[in-house]
């Protein structure tokens, strides 16, 4: 298709300028879109040789590392792309979610509310803090957050979901039982 297309003119563009970093970002770009993770970090280390790292550089490369379930060097390059820019909201979940699959809760729950201070209205941060609450056993928390995310992301069957299931473990029959149906209408 057309990221397979895209990757063979990136790959022309590299073979003619090697050192044409942006080139390099772009292949990185695409093939991560087709799923490519060692590619697009191959790619993404290659804008590095070249040129001072980015926010977003360093993001791309947290998602790929993610995606093949290195979330040590994920974490790694989310904090990267933090010290870079602070702002990046996406980084700080990326962070949450790398230290989440660690089984740092802690880290995540620091990482997911840094997030949110910059985008409250986000679903899935809030889901994402959601998971990592219930995780660390703070279950009254996750169940707020998971109230939130449904607020937010009214449509969200896995997030209606949790939320039923929370609900029930807490005790609360009536509303998981309600929780429950709302999700068989979505579905």
């Amino acid at each position: 298709g057309r990221f397979q297309e895209s990757v063979a003119s990136y790959d022309f563009a590299v073979l003619i300028l090697d050192d044409f970093a942006s080139a390099w970002y772009n292949r990185g770009n695409a093939l991560a879109n087709i799923g490519d993770s060692p590619g697009a970090i191959e790619s993404y280390l290659k804008v590095l040789e070249y040129e001072d790292g980015d926010a977003a550089t360093y993001y791309n490369l947290g998602i790929a590392y993610d995606e093949m379930r290195d979330h040590a060097t994920a974490s790694d390059y989310f904090r990267r792309a933090i010290t870079d820019d602070a702002t990046y909201a996406d980084a700080h979940y990326g962070l949450g979610c790398s230290l989440d699959a660690l089984n740092d809760y802690e880290g995540a729950l620091a990482a997911f509310g840094n997030a949110l201070q910059l985008q409250p209205e986000e679903a899935e941060f809030w889901h994402a803090r959601a998971d990592a609450e219930y995780n660390a056993g703070r279950v009254m928390e996750a169940l707020r957050s998971y109230t939130e995310t449904v607020r937010l992301a009214p449509r969200n069957v896995d997030a209606w979901t949790d939320l039923a299931e929370t609900r029930l473990e807490v005790g609360h029959t009536a509303e998981a039982l309600a929780a429950y149906a709302h999700v068989v209408r979505l579905d």
